[in-house]
């Protein structure tokens, strides 16, 4: 084991220790089950995804006033989903819907909310919502993908993206606290 694995190995487990020790996170957690996942047979992965489909339209019938009218205006009931076809004559929900009914659409059980948005690649940024346990299932994907390209946490990085000059500021500081924390350490090439 060379030192620049080791002092990486180090800050990997310093970051696992922060994120699920102190600040009671599950990202690693979630990694882990995406790692695991990813070698599933085909049919267990769609299997897992029907039943978290499932889960999440019975979920949000009851948790959102919007989707239950939506829904029961066009005669459809999360209760009839039973196979995966049964969900393509679901409406595919649209940005311009997402734009004019996002607070409608949020959900009565969702204590606390993360304001996140796209870039704006198709002309106008498109504002969403996520719960923390979303966000930390992103982030647990995110730090899977970069790991694909050898950029798992605890490795050096460089991060550039813009943000317009009115983010606010704990915008600026999450970045920053992302860079120092992906910067402390090196790997060999």
């Amino acid at each position: 084991v060379t030192a620049a694995r080791l002092d990486v190995s180090l800050w990997r487990a310093g970051i696992r220790a922060y994120e699920q020790g102190f600040k009671r996170r599950p990202v690693f957690r979630y990694w882990r089950e995406l790692e695991a996942s990813q070698w599933w047979s085909r049919e267990r992965l769609e299997a897992l995804q029907f039943e978290r489909l499932q889960a999440l339209l019975r979920h949000t019938q009851s948790t959102s006033p919007w989707y239950r009218d939506a829904w029961a205006s066009q005669g459809l009931d999360p209760a009839s989903v039973q196979a995966p076809i049964d969900f393509h004559r679901w409406p595919v929900l649209d940005r311009e819907t997402i734009r004019r009914h996002r607070l409608a659409m949020r959900s009565t059980s969702a204590t606390t909310l993360i304001t996140k948005a796209t870039g704006g690649s198709s002309g106008v940024p498109l504002q969403f919502d996520l719960d923390p346990d979303s966000n930390e299932r992103r982030m647990a994907a995110w730090h899977r993908g970069y790991g694909w390209a050898g950029a798992a946490p605890g490795t050096r990085q460089w991060y550039l993206w813009g943000a317009p000059p009115r983010a606010a500021g704990a915008q600026r500081r999450r970045k920053l606290q992302l860079f120092f924390v992906n910067d402390t350490a090196t790997t060999e090439s």
